[in-house]
Formats: C-alpha cells, sequence, structure tokens
C-alpha cells in the first residue's frame, strides 16, 4: 500500500502546472530517458535495408513515446496514431516509403498485410508481437521489447518532469525520495504509465 507522500523534498518550488500529466510533442526531448536500444532503431531507420520495426509491450511501457520521439528525429516522415475510432490510412501516406503506426492492432489483417508489402519500412507499436504476420508478408523484420524498468531511468524522468514544469528554472538540485521511488516500482512495476497517473492524481504543489 502506498503512502500520500510527495515524490520530491524540495519545498520552494513553485509550478506552473501539474508535472505529471500529458506532455506536448515539442516537450518530450526535455523528458524522456530513451531506452538502451533506441540509437540501434535510429540506425536501422537510417540504412537502405527494408525492414519491419516492432515496439512491442504491454500498455503503458513507454512504446508510443518513443515511436513519436524516433519521428521527431525524422520529420518529414509520416507517424500516424491509430484509435478503435480513427483507423483508416489517407491515401497519400501511400507515396511514401517509410511510415510510424501506433497501435496497429487497431487496422484489419488485410490492411496490416498491406502495409507490411508495401511500404519499405514500417516502425510500429503492438501490445503483442506480431512476426507470424510479417512471416506471411514475407518481410524482413525485427523487435524489440519494452519491458523492465530502471529506477534510476524512472527518477531522471520525474526530475525532469519536475523541471520542465516550473514557474521558474531552478539550479537547485531535485531531491527525489527514493524510498517512495522504490514503492512505485514495487507497486507497479514496470507499468510506467501508471506510476504517472498516481504521481498525477497525489501532486500536492
Amino acid at each position: 500500500m502506498l503512502n500520500n507522500q510527495s515524490i520530491f523534498f524540495n519545498n520552494n518550488l513553485t509550478f506552473r502546472f501539474n508535472p505529471f500529466g500529458g506532455i506536448t510533442p515539442e516537450e518530450l526531448n526535455q523528458i524522456i530517458v530513451p531506452k538502451s536500444f533506441f540509437s540501434k532503431i535510429k540506425n536501422l531507420i537510417e540504412s537502405p535495408t527494408p525492414i519491419i520495426i516492432e515496439l512491442v509491450g504491454k500498455k503503458g511501457r513507454g512504446k508510443t513515446t518513443h515511436l513519436t520521439f524516433l519521428q521527431q528525429l525524422f520529420p518529414h516522415l509520416p507517424i500516424v496514431h491509430l484509435t478503435k475510432n480513427n483507423n483508416t490510412l489517407t491515401d497519400n501516406l501511400f507515396t511514401e516509403k517509410i511510415i510510424f503506426l501506433d497501435s496497429i492492432h487497431h487496422l484489419s489483417f488485410q490492411k496490416r498485410i498491406q502495409i507490411y508489402r508495401h511500404f519499405d519500412k514500417v516502425i510500429l507499436t503492438t501490445h503483442q508481437t506480431r512476426i507470424l504476420e510479417y512471416k506471411w508478408a514475407r518481410q524482413k523484420h525485427t523487435n524489440f521489447y519494452f519491458r523492465g524498468l530502471k529506477k534510476e531511468d524512472l527518477q531522471q524522468v520525474i526530475e525532469n518532469r519536475i523541471q520542465s514544469a516550473l514557474l521558474h528554472p531552478t539550479k537547485e538540485k531535485i531531491e527525489i525520495n527514493e524510498a517512495y521511488l522504490s514503492q512505485l516500482i514495487l507497486t507497479f512495476k514496470d507499468n510506467f504509465r501508471g506510476i504517472l497517473n498516481h504521481l498525477y492524481e497525489n501532486f500536492k504543489h
């Protein structure tokens, strides 16, 4: 059972907004702590070899965040965030050779196969691996699993979020409550979104 306590000890910080809520794409580069395999994915996108790059993991593990940040490195390439109510691709997207697709499970099997075969590169997120589909489409593929959460990475993201939300920037060190941080990981495991939601709801400044 988590105690209702603050994630940091600093008492003199003034905030513009709750640091644990949603962020804009423009704020992402100030906050994200990329996974260790991030540079490998970037290199695969830049390589001339056609490939499907799968970011796979349960909800709340950071797949969409990383996909969005990756696309920001290639702003000329399209990204589509699919949902239950937004599950179509416009015709103009098929003039591209590379596409970023978030939550590809919202597309039909037939549409997914069409996409795998059409684009030189597809960088996608999914809750469960779709290796059998890639084999069906006869396309080269690789996957990166989003699981596990390092305490030091979580701490850095929290510090980054606090700094970005301050009314006045400060050089003061953010004193993180490390015991509470450990409790969060023990409770939520690697559910990063669950941790942020909890911190948002219990933010006290």
